[in-house]
């Protein structure tokens, strides 16, 4: 799906979600939302769409894909008319919406359960959070955002001498770890492996088989990944470093001479914004020329 042309409210596993989307081969629009906090299907528009997922390989390694092109097609009948234009050998997969929505909450939601324990774990949240840093003055550094970025930053930091304040909205560790890199391509690595079994008959002189007999199971292994990195990388990493204050309660907003979280000002010689982005149009017409 090309996101300059879909309209998404903020994805996360525990609301509904609404995306608006033209159909890839002839334009037609396309609506489909969620209900009952994402688990199941409340509208979609018309009703025979399907997807299709393009996948990327780097060196032939489904660890280290990335995901191409996420589509939407008002029909089979569709998706096979755009796809008669394109490599036979392209690689990727058709999904139903009911499909599509199973796949997601199997990538994102269950990494999601034991996050509230995950980010509020005692060794983190038990170690007051002051207001100033050393001798009651400001701190050196704050960094507002909690995921791998902002944690590099405050590490690096406190390694220097630096008094940091760790700012974090959410769960921590941020995009890769909980709902990124690490779940999916867990994922994407078990559905390569039945791949290649079953795309061995290629090749002469070649037998194999393998089946999916556990689901849940595959999943289960996915989300103990997902927080034992989480606890090994993140969690259990900052009571090593005694000049690192982290703050878990809201988001950050900057004013003079530091930040304000949930109404409390935290003074600060330096800030860094490590909070992530999502593609935005510029506040003036397409029409009008600029340089980004």
């Amino acid at each position: 799906m090309r996101r300059r042309r879909a309209r998404h409210r903020r994805h996360e596993s525990d609301r509904d979600i609404a995306i608006a989307s033209p159909c890839r081969h002839c334009g037609a629009p396309i609506r489909i939302t969620t209900r009952q906090r994402g688990r199941a299907l409340a509208e979609v528009a018309p009703s025979t769409v399907v997807m299709w997922q393009r996948v990327r390989y780097e060196r032939g390694c489904a660890a280290s894909s990335l995901c191409a092109t996420t589509a939407f097609f008002g029909s089979d009948e569709h998706l096979s008319a755009w796809r008669d234009g394109r490599s036979a050998d392209e690689p990727g997969f058709r999904l139903s919406i009911e499909e599509g929505l199973e796949a997601g909450r199997a990538l994102f939601g269950p990494s999601l359960a034991d996050l509230d324990a995950a980010s509020k774990s005692a060794t983190v949240a038990s170690r007051p959070f002051p207001a100033n840093g050393r001798n009651g003055g400001a701190y050196d550094l704050v960094v507002v955002g909690a995921g791998s970025a902002g944690f590099s930053a405050a590490i690096t930091a406190a390694d220097q001498g630096a008094q940091v304040a760790l700012i974090g909205s959410g769960t921590i560790g941020g995009t890769c770890v909980n709902v990124g890199c690490v779940p999916s391509k867990t994922l994407i690595r078990a559905a390569e492996t039945l791949h290649n079994a079953r795309a061995a008959a290629r090749f002469a002189g070649i037998t194999a088989e393998a089946e999916l007999t556990d689901w849940c199971g595959t999943v289960h292994q996915k989300d103990v990944l997902v927080s034992d990195l989480r606890r090994a990388k993140y969690v259990d990493l900052l009571p090593a470093y005694n000049a690192i204050a982290y703050r878990v309660e809201g988001p950050a907003r900057l004013i003079d001479g530091g930040v304000e979280v949930n109404g409390t000002r935290i003074p600060a010689g330096k800030i860094i914004v490590a909070t992530g982005a999502n593609r935005r149009p510029p506040p003036f017409p397409a029409s009008r020329p600029c340089r980004i």
